[in-house]
């Protein structure tokens, strides 16, 4: 089996001498791994940095054709030689058995997509364990709509698929007129044309990769705005439902408090009970057990904040890394 892992980057040069490092360390078993990174126009000295570590001939660097993440993903999708292709983020760190772990269930030919799960790395900050706790829910429900055969949400970094999708996707599931959002609609488009009984979804311990917390509440919001700003664009049913679902449950809350302070509260006790529950199970099986420390406050601020940025994100569409396609 041959597996291409997919990097897109901008300004990431301390992330990819560390990353590049990690994926040197990959057990390979019979598998043949390339390793393609691509940038999107970055400014910063990552090509300097990388002259001076011997970088291995497996790994390739390109430039993006286009501008943002989705073209410099399609740049790289291109060139892959992989019959299976992953996609990972410059500031992920993985475990040395990922790639074969990630792989070994494609020997099942109905396999299309196989997904991972990303968690924040610790830190013993508030804010650290408020982004963790609400990450881990997202993962957990990720999970359990793939169980469910009503998968609706991916995390672009651990995604594992066959490279025959990309030839039944056409431009119209592609979107390539949005920025980002390649991982859900890829998702959708494996449904669409595989059904859901092709996806699966790992949560073994050798599959979880970590990523970087956001540095601070504002980059926080418009990474939650840039996911929200997607939801308009879906055209799968599951997802549709399932976001309307989520916002009208949170916003309800937030009216009921107007009109019916007893009802107001027996609702806010329901949904605390049922939020302890997925999130107990979130944070046994994804690690972070630390998380569960703020879980009164995040669930308390949760319907404030998810019904701000489900408004906002139907009007602004922030970028990835701060910047916008051309």
């Amino acid at each position: 089996m041959h597996c291409s892992v997919v990097v897109p980057f901008h300004n990431e040069a301390l992330n990819l001498t560390k990353l590049i490092e990690i994926l040197c360390g990959q057990s390979a078993a019979n598998l043949k791994v390339e390793f393609i990174f691509v940038d999107d126009h970055s400014t910063d000295n990552w090509e300097e940095l990388i002259t001076e570590i011997k970088v291995p001939a497996d790994f390739r660097f390109l430039k993006n054709k286009g501008r943002g993440k989705k073209q410099a993903l399609q740049t790289a999708f291109s060139q892959c030689d992989g019959e299976i292709i992953a996609t990972l983020d410059a500031d992920c760190s993985v475990g040395p058995d990922w790639i074969v772990e990630m792989t070994a269930a494609f020997a099942d030919p109905s396999l299309m997509l196989h997904l991972g799960p990303v968690r924040y790395s610790a830190h013993p900050s508030w804010w650290n364990r408020f982004y963790t706790l609400d990450f881990l829910a997202l993962m957990i429900a990720t999970e359990a709509s793939v169980l469910l055969h009503r998968p609706t949400m991916a995390n672009a970094a651990n995604f594992f698929f066959r490279r025959d999708v990309l030839s039944s996707m056409n431009d119209a599931q592609w979107r390539n007129d949005l920025e980002s959002g390649d991982d859900v609609f890829l998702l959708h488009s494996v449904v669409e044309s595989y059904g859901p009984e092709a996806i699966r979804f790992n949560a073994h311990e050798a599959a979880i990769i970590e990523t970087q917390p956001p540095n601070s509440l504002g980059t926080f919001l418009r990474q939650r705005l840039r996911w929200g700003s997607k939801g308009k664009h879906y055209k799968d049913t599951n997802a549709i439902g399932l976001s309307w679902m989520v916002f009208l449950t949170n916003i309800s809350l937030l009216l009921v408090l107007a009109v019916n302070l007893q009802l107001a509260l027996l609702m806010w006790i329901l949904k605390i009970l049922a939020d302890y529950i997925l999130l107990s199970l979130a944070v046994r099986r994804y690690g972070r057990k630390d998380a569960l420390s703020v879980f009164i406050p995040q669930v308390l601020l949760y319907p404030w904040y998810l019904s701000s940025i489900a408004v906002a994100s139907q009007m602004f569409s922030p970028s990835w890394k701060h910047r916008r396609a051309d």
